[in-house]
Protein backbone atom coordinates (compact mmCIF):
# COMPACT_ATOMS: atom_id res chain seq x y z
CA UNK A 1 0.00 0.00 0.00
CA UNK A 2 3.03 2.71 0.53
CA UNK A 3 3.76 2.69 -3.22
CA UNK A 4 -0.40 4.19 -3.75
CA UNK A 5 0.35 6.98 -0.89
CA UNK A 6 0.65 10.38 -2.33
CA UNK A 7 3.58 11.97 -1.67
CA UNK A 8 4.57 15.76 -1.46
CA UNK A 9 4.29 16.87 -5.34
CA UNK A 10 5.63 20.04 -6.51
CA UNK A 11 3.30 22.42 -7.40
CA UNK A 12 1.44 22.94 -10.58
CA UNK A 13 -0.99 25.24 -12.15
CA UNK A 14 -3.29 23.78 -14.39
CA UNK A 15 -4.79 26.61 -17.33
CA UNK A 16 -7.59 24.48 -18.19
CA UNK A 17 -9.19 26.10 -21.40
CA UNK A 18 -12.67 24.52 -21.77
CA UNK A 19 -13.95 21.57 -23.86
CA UNK A 20 -9.98 20.77 -23.93
CA UNK A 21 -10.73 17.64 -21.99
CA UNK A 22 -9.71 19.38 -18.68
CA UNK A 23 -12.36 18.05 -16.31
CA UNK A 24 -10.72 14.75 -17.05
CA UNK A 25 -7.21 16.24 -16.23
CA UNK A 26 -8.30 17.96 -13.30
CA UNK A 27 -9.53 14.48 -11.88
CA UNK A 28 -6.45 12.97 -12.52
CA UNK A 29 -4.60 15.62 -10.71
CA UNK A 30 -6.91 15.77 -7.69
CA UNK A 31 -5.66 12.31 -7.24
CA UNK A 32 -2.03 12.95 -6.92
CA UNK A 33 -2.29 15.83 -4.32
CA UNK A 34 -3.57 16.01 -0.47
CA UNK A 35 -6.91 17.29 -0.34
CA UNK A 36 -5.76 20.34 1.71
CA UNK A 37 -2.68 20.93 -1.27
CA UNK A 38 -5.56 21.74 -4.14
CA UNK A 39 -7.07 24.95 -4.46
CA UNK A 40 -10.65 24.77 -4.45
CA UNK A 41 -11.66 28.01 -6.39
CA UNK A 42 -11.85 26.90 -10.28
CA UNK A 43 -12.54 30.36 -12.09
CA UNK A 44 -11.15 33.98 -11.66
CA UNK A 45 -14.42 34.62 -9.23
CA UNK A 46 -13.66 31.97 -6.11
CA UNK A 47 -10.39 33.78 -5.86
CA UNK A 48 -11.70 37.15 -4.84
CA UNK A 49 -10.39 38.24 -1.67
CA UNK A 50 -8.11 35.77 -1.14
CA UNK A 51 -5.70 36.57 -3.92
CA UNK A 52 -2.75 36.06 -1.84
CA UNK A 53 -3.58 32.51 -0.68
CA UNK A 54 -2.97 31.00 -3.83
CA UNK A 55 1.00 30.81 -3.16
CA UNK A 56 -0.17 28.14 -0.41
CA UNK A 57 -1.61 25.38 -2.37
CA UNK A 58 0.62 23.11 -4.72
CA UNK A 59 -2.21 22.38 -7.23
CA UNK A 60 -4.19 25.16 -8.44
CA UNK A 61 -6.50 24.05 -11.59
CA UNK A 62 -9.87 25.83 -13.02
CA UNK A 63 -10.38 27.75 -16.04
CA UNK A 64 -7.53 30.86 -15.41
CA UNK A 65 -6.04 32.27 -17.75
CA UNK A 66 -2.25 32.93 -18.10
CA UNK A 67 -2.84 36.00 -15.90
CA UNK A 68 -3.32 34.01 -13.01
CA UNK A 69 0.35 32.81 -13.07
CA UNK A 70 1.26 36.03 -10.68
CA UNK A 71 -0.51 34.67 -8.38
CA UNK A 72 0.48 30.99 -7.85
CA UNK A 73 3.26 29.80 -6.19
CA UNK A 74 6.76 31.47 -7.88
CA UNK A 75 8.42 27.98 -8.53
CA UNK A 76 4.82 25.99 -9.55
CA UNK A 77 5.02 24.22 -12.77
CA UNK A 78 2.34 24.91 -15.51
CA UNK A 79 0.17 22.79 -17.59
CA UNK A 80 -1.91 23.47 -20.38
CA UNK A 81 -4.27 21.34 -22.79
CA UNK A 82 -4.99 22.28 -26.58
CA UNK A 83 -7.31 20.82 -28.96
CA UNK A 84 -8.37 21.02 -32.73
CA UNK A 85 -9.91 24.10 -32.62
CA UNK A 86 -12.68 23.64 -35.01
CA UNK A 87 -13.61 20.28 -33.02
CA UNK A 88 -13.31 22.36 -29.65
CA UNK A 89 -15.94 25.40 -30.77
CA UNK A 90 -18.70 22.67 -31.98
CA UNK A 91 -17.91 20.77 -28.52
CA UNK A 92 -18.65 23.91 -26.73
CA UNK A 93 -21.46 25.05 -28.92
CA UNK A 94 -22.94 21.55 -28.43
CA UNK A 95 -22.34 21.27 -24.45
CA UNK A 96 -24.03 25.20 -24.73
CA UNK A 97 -27.30 23.77 -26.20
CA UNK A 98 -27.58 20.81 -23.54
CA UNK A 99 -26.32 22.24 -20.66
CA UNK A 100 -28.02 25.00 -18.39
CA UNK A 101 -25.20 25.17 -16.20
CA UNK A 102 -22.69 25.50 -18.45
CA UNK A 103 -23.09 29.22 -19.31
CA UNK A 104 -26.04 32.16 -19.48
CA UNK A 105 -25.91 32.03 -23.24
CA UNK A 106 -27.93 28.35 -23.20
CA UNK A 107 -31.01 30.09 -23.04
CA UNK A 108 -30.40 31.48 -26.33
CA UNK A 109 -28.98 28.33 -27.68
CA UNK A 110 -30.93 25.36 -26.58
CA UNK A 111 -33.73 26.33 -29.26
CA UNK A 112 -31.04 26.54 -31.80
CA UNK A 113 -29.59 24.08 -34.19
CA UNK A 114 -25.80 23.67 -34.83
CA UNK A 115 -25.77 25.59 -38.02
CA UNK A 116 -27.70 28.65 -36.71
CA UNK A 117 -25.45 28.82 -33.54
CA UNK A 118 -22.80 29.75 -35.98
CA UNK A 119 -24.45 32.09 -37.38
CA UNK A 120 -25.27 33.79 -34.49
CA UNK A 121 -23.25 37.08 -33.33
CA UNK A 122 -23.42 37.04 -29.74
CA UNK A 123 -22.70 33.13 -29.38
CA UNK A 124 -20.08 33.14 -31.45
CA UNK A 125 -18.33 36.02 -30.07
CA UNK A 126 -17.27 33.80 -26.68
CA UNK A 127 -15.69 31.41 -29.19
CA UNK A 128 -13.86 33.72 -30.88
CA UNK A 129 -9.92 32.52 -30.85
CA UNK A 130 -10.77 31.01 -27.10
CA UNK A 131 -7.18 29.18 -26.82
CA UNK A 132 -5.36 31.81 -27.83
CA UNK A 133 -7.32 34.40 -25.56
CA UNK A 134 -6.79 32.02 -22.49
CA UNK A 135 -2.77 32.20 -23.22
CA UNK A 136 -2.49 35.75 -24.38
CA UNK A 137 -4.16 37.26 -20.77
CA UNK A 138 -1.71 39.78 -19.54
CA UNK A 139 -3.52 42.27 -17.39
CA UNK A 140 -2.00 42.60 -13.54
CA UNK A 141 -4.20 40.26 -11.33
CA UNK A 142 -5.22 43.06 -9.25
CA UNK A 143 -7.11 45.38 -12.31
CA UNK A 144 -9.00 41.39 -13.28
CA UNK A 145 -9.99 41.14 -9.30
CA UNK A 146 -11.36 44.37 -9.67
CA UNK A 147 -13.19 44.64 -12.65
CA UNK A 148 -14.69 41.37 -11.54
CA UNK A 149 -15.89 42.76 -8.16
CA UNK A 150 -17.28 45.76 -9.77
CA UNK A 151 -19.28 44.10 -12.26
CA UNK A 152 -20.41 40.64 -10.91
CA UNK A 153 -22.93 42.62 -9.08
CA UNK A 154 -25.11 43.41 -12.04
CA UNK A 155 -23.66 41.12 -14.16
CA UNK A 156 -23.47 37.59 -13.55
CA UNK A 157 -22.04 36.35 -16.67
CA UNK A 158 -18.92 38.94 -16.66
CA UNK A 159 -15.66 37.18 -17.28
CA UNK A 160 -11.91 37.52 -16.83
CA UNK A 161 -11.09 37.79 -19.77
CA UNK A 162 -13.71 40.30 -20.97
CA UNK A 163 -11.42 43.63 -20.53
CA UNK A 164 -8.02 41.36 -22.33
CA UNK A 165 -6.71 43.13 -25.46
CA UNK A 166 -7.84 41.05 -28.70
CA UNK A 167 -5.09 37.64 -28.89
CA UNK A 168 -2.00 38.01 -30.76
CA UNK A 169 -0.21 34.71 -32.54
CA UNK A 170 3.06 35.55 -31.23
CA UNK A 171 2.62 36.07 -28.28
CA UNK A 172 0.72 33.39 -27.87
CA UNK A 173 3.17 30.79 -29.04
CA UNK A 174 5.83 32.37 -26.56
CA UNK A 175 3.37 31.61 -23.81
CA UNK A 176 3.43 28.49 -25.26
CA UNK A 177 7.12 27.67 -25.41
CA UNK A 178 7.12 29.00 -22.06
CA UNK A 179 4.54 26.10 -20.00
CA UNK A 180 6.85 22.98 -18.85
CA UNK A 181 3.83 20.65 -19.79
CA UNK A 182 2.12 21.34 -23.36
CA UNK A 183 -0.63 18.08 -24.26
CA UNK A 184 -3.06 17.66 -27.02
CA UNK A 185 -6.50 16.73 -25.87
CA UNK A 186 -6.14 13.70 -28.89
CA UNK A 187 -3.25 12.77 -27.10
CA UNK A 188 -3.28 12.95 -23.55
CA UNK A 189 -1.53 9.57 -22.67
CA UNK A 190 1.34 10.81 -24.75
CA UNK A 191 1.55 13.89 -21.99
CA UNK A 192 0.94 11.82 -19.48
CA UNK A 193 3.59 9.41 -19.59
CA UNK A 194 5.81 12.91 -20.08
CA UNK A 195 4.66 14.43 -17.01
CA UNK A 196 4.06 11.40 -14.45
CA UNK A 197 7.63 10.48 -14.05
CA UNK A 198 8.80 14.53 -14.52
CA UNK A 199 6.29 15.54 -11.43
CA UNK A 200 6.22 12.00 -9.33
CA UNK A 201 3.18 11.23 -10.20
CA UNK A 202 1.22 7.46 -9.93
CA UNK A 203 0.23 6.65 -13.24
CA UNK A 204 -3.06 6.89 -14.92
CA UNK A 205 -4.90 3.09 -15.18
CA UNK A 206 -7.23 5.67 -17.35
CA UNK A 207 -8.99 8.46 -18.04
CA UNK A 208 -12.42 8.65 -17.64
CA UNK A 209 -14.18 10.80 -19.90
CA UNK A 210 -16.48 14.21 -18.27
CA UNK A 211 -18.69 16.44 -20.31
CA UNK A 212 -18.34 13.92 -23.02
CA UNK A 213 -19.82 15.18 -26.47
CA UNK A 214 -22.10 13.17 -27.67
CA UNK A 215 -20.67 13.94 -30.68
CA UNK A 216 -17.32 13.24 -29.80
CA UNK A 217 -15.93 11.07 -32.64
CA UNK A 218 -16.30 13.49 -34.93
CA UNK A 219 -17.71 16.73 -34.04
CA UNK A 220 -17.52 18.05 -37.51
CA UNK A 221 -20.23 15.75 -39.03
CA UNK A 222 -22.86 17.13 -41.14
CA UNK A 223 -21.50 20.29 -41.20
CA UNK A 224 -21.30 22.08 -44.31
CA UNK A 225 -18.39 23.94 -46.14
CA UNK A 226 -19.93 26.96 -45.01
CA UNK A 227 -20.57 25.88 -42.00
CA UNK A 228 -16.68 25.04 -41.75
CA UNK A 229 -15.88 28.26 -43.56
CA UNK A 230 -17.26 30.07 -40.36
CA UNK A 231 -15.72 28.00 -37.82
CA UNK A 232 -12.08 28.30 -39.48
CA UNK A 233 -12.71 32.52 -39.57
CA UNK A 234 -13.44 32.53 -36.03
CA UNK A 235 -10.48 30.32 -35.10
CA UNK A 236 -8.33 32.22 -37.68
CA UNK A 237 -5.24 32.75 -34.64
CA UNK A 238 -6.09 29.28 -32.96
CA UNK A 239 -5.48 27.16 -36.12
CA UNK A 240 -1.68 28.62 -36.05
CA UNK A 241 -1.30 28.14 -31.89
CA UNK A 242 -2.61 24.81 -32.66
CA UNK A 243 0.32 23.72 -35.43
CA UNK A 244 2.31 25.47 -33.39
CA UNK A 245 1.31 23.67 -30.17
CA UNK A 246 2.16 20.26 -31.75
CA UNK A 247 5.32 21.18 -33.25
CA UNK A 248 6.30 22.00 -29.92
CA UNK A 249 5.62 18.62 -28.36
CA UNK A 250 7.05 17.05 -31.68
CA UNK A 251 10.64 19.22 -30.68
CA UNK A 252 10.36 18.22 -27.13
CA UNK A 253 9.42 14.58 -27.76
CA UNK A 254 12.90 14.65 -30.11
CA UNK A 255 14.95 16.03 -27.16
CA UNK A 256 12.90 13.69 -24.72
CA UNK A 257 14.43 10.61 -27.08
CA UNK A 258 17.78 11.99 -28.06
CA UNK A 259 18.60 12.62 -24.11
CA UNK A 260 17.22 8.79 -23.35
CA UNK A 261 19.25 7.20 -25.44
CA UNK A 262 22.10 9.45 -24.50
CA UNK A 263 21.81 8.10 -20.92
CA UNK A 264 20.78 4.91 -21.43
CA UNK A 265 24.28 4.70 -24.20
CA UNK A 266 26.30 6.12 -21.20
CA UNK A 267 25.26 3.78 -18.86
CA UNK A 268 25.59 0.66 -20.99
CA UNK A 269 29.13 1.79 -21.65
CA UNK A 270 30.00 2.06 -18.01
CA UNK A 271 28.54 -1.13 -17.30
CA UNK A 272 30.72 -2.49 -20.44
CA UNK A 273 33.88 -0.25 -18.76
CA UNK A 274 32.89 -1.74 -15.00
CA UNK A 275 32.98 -5.37 -16.92
CA UNK A 276 35.88 -5.52 -18.40
CA UNK A 277 38.45 -3.97 -15.49
CA UNK A 278 37.32 -6.45 -13.56
CA UNK A 279 37.62 -9.29 -16.13
CA UNK A 280 40.94 -11.42 -15.68
CA UNK A 281 42.37 -12.31 -18.75
CA UNK A 282 42.89 -16.09 -19.87
CA UNK A 283 46.10 -17.82 -18.84
CA UNK A 284 47.44 -18.42 -21.65
CA UNK A 285 51.43 -19.51 -22.48
CA UNK A 286 52.69 -16.19 -23.53
CA UNK A 287 50.87 -15.00 -20.22
CA UNK A 288 53.64 -16.06 -17.94
CA UNK A 289 56.87 -14.25 -17.08
CA UNK A 290 59.32 -16.11 -15.67
CA UNK A 291 61.56 -14.84 -13.01
CA UNK A 292 64.61 -17.22 -12.16
CA UNK A 293 63.10 -20.56 -11.50
CA UNK A 294 59.39 -19.16 -10.80
CA UNK A 295 56.52 -18.23 -12.65
CA UNK A 296 53.88 -15.66 -12.01
CA UNK A 297 50.05 -15.75 -13.96
CA UNK A 298 50.07 -12.57 -15.69
CA UNK A 299 46.57 -10.85 -14.85
CA UNK A 300 45.47 -7.94 -17.15
CA UNK A 301 43.26 -4.88 -15.98
CA UNK A 302 41.67 -3.34 -18.54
Amino acid sequence: MEQLQVGTREPLFFMHIPKTAGMSMRLYLDGQYHAQDVCPAVRWQGVLGHEGELKRYRLVHGHFRYNLRELVAPDARMLVLLRDPLRRTVSALRHLQRDPSFHHDHEVAKSLSLSEMLRHPDLMRNQHNVQARFLCASLPAAEVSAYLRGELAHNPAADAGDIEEPPDLSLAQDRLASIDFVGLAEDIDGLVSVMTPEMDYHPALYFPLVNEDPFRDNPLDGLNAEDIAILREYNDIDLSVYEFAAQLIERRALQLRRAWTRSRSFRQTARTVRRRRCRPARRASSSRVRRGQRSFPLVIWM
